[in-house]
C-alpha cells in the first residue's frame, strides 16, 4: 500500500506555498491502530501543510480511477465541516444519503482539485461533493469520466448451482456483471455520463479521447433526483474571470503551442 499511497510535497508557485497531494486511487488497508487509507494519509499530509504554513492545497485526481466509496466519503470530510456527501439509488428506487461522519475540519485553507477523463467513480464523488459545496474548485479536462454506476459480479456456477440444487455447480465458468446501484451528487445531479464539469478547463491531449463512460455502448444515461439539503462554504470563486486569466496563460505559453501541435498530428 504504501508505493500507491497519496504523496504530498510542497512548492513555491508565483509567491504562494502550495502543497500538493497525488492520491491515486481511494484505499484502505492494515490494522485500526496502524490504518493506512486514503483519508488518514491525507489527515496527516495536511496537517504537515499546516505546520508549514501552506496556503492552498491541490489535491491530484488526473489518474485516480476511484476505489473505496468510504474512503471517498471520509475524506471529502476533511474538507467540509459537516453534511451529506454523495447520495445512492437503489435497485428498489430508494435513496440512501452518505453524510461526512467526522464533524470538524482538517483543512479550511483553498483547495483545487485536478482532474482528466481518467478521474472516476469515488473521485466523482469527491470532486462533485467539493463543487457542490463551493469548497473547491476543479481544474482539468472539461469532464471526468462519467461512471456514476455501481457493479457487482455473481459467479455463474454458483449462482446455477443453487437453481439446481448444486447439481451444476462447478460445471460452468464465468461470472454476470449487473448494476446496483447509481451515485447522486448532493445537487442531485448524477455523475453517470456528465461526470465533474471542470471550474477551469486546462486542455490535455487526452481530452477528446472516446474513453469516457458515455463513450461505451449500452451505457446507461444521465438522471436527476432531488438535491440534498446541505449548507455552502463561506463564498464561490468567480470561476470565469479565473477561465479567462487561465486562457490567457494557456495562449502565451510555449509548452501549450506544443501541445496544440501534437493533437493537430495525432488527428490529421
Amino acid at each position: 500500500v504504501a508505493e500507491a499511497a497519496a504523496k504530498g510535497e510542497v512548492r513555491d508557485i508565483a509567491g504562494a506555498k502550495v502543497g500538493i497531494i497525488d492520491v491515486p486511487s481511494f484505499y484502505t488497508a492494515g490494522r485500526r491502530d496502524e490504518e493506512r487509507s486514503t483519508s488518514a494519509d491525507l489527515r496527516r499530509i495536511l496537517s504537515d501543510f499546516s505546520s508549514q504554513g501552506v496556503d492552498i492545497a491541490v489535491v491530484d485526481l488526473r489518474s485516480n480511477g476511484g476505489g473505496s466509496l468510504s474512503q471517498a466519503i471520509d475524506t471529502t470530510g476533511l474538507f467540509i465541516e459537516k453534511g451529506p456527501v454523495v447520495q445512492v439509488k437503489n435497485r428498489d428506487g430508494s435513496i440512501e444519503t452518505y453524510d461526512d461522519p467526522d464533524p470538524g475540519i482538517a483543512w479550511d485553507k483553498p483547495v483545487v482539485v485536478l482532474t482528466s477523463i481518467f478521474s472516476a467513480s469515488a473521485s466523482e464523488i469527491f470532486a462533485g461533493a467539493l463543487q457542490d459545496y463551493d469548497r473547491g474548485l476543479i481544474v482539468g479536462a472539461p469532464a471526468t469520466h462519467g461512471k456514476g454506476t455501481v457493479q457487482e459480479l455473481m459467479d455463474l456456477s454458483s449462482m446455477l448451482g443453487q437453481l439446481t440444487g448444486d447439481r451444476a455447480k462447478g460445471r460452468f465458468g464465468g461470472a454476470l456483471k449487473f448494476t446496483t446501484s447509481q451515485f447522486y451528487r448532493v445537487n442531485g445531479r448524477s455523475t453517470q455520463v456528465e461526470g465533474v464539469l471542470a471550474d477551469v478547463v486546462v486542455p490535455s491531449l487526452t481530452d477528446d479521447l472516446e474513453y469516457r463512460e458515455g463513450d461505451l455502448p449500452g451505457a446507461l444515461p444521465h438522471d436527476t433526483i432531488p438535491a440534498a439539503r446541505f449548507k455552502r462554504w463561506r463564498g464561490a470563486a468567480d470561476t470565469e474571470a479565473l477561465q479567462a486569466a487561465s486562457t490567457a496563460r494557456v495562449k502565451a505559453s510555449a509548452a501549450f503551442a506544443v501541445l496544440a501541435e501534437l493533437k493537430a498530428l495525432r488527428d490529421a
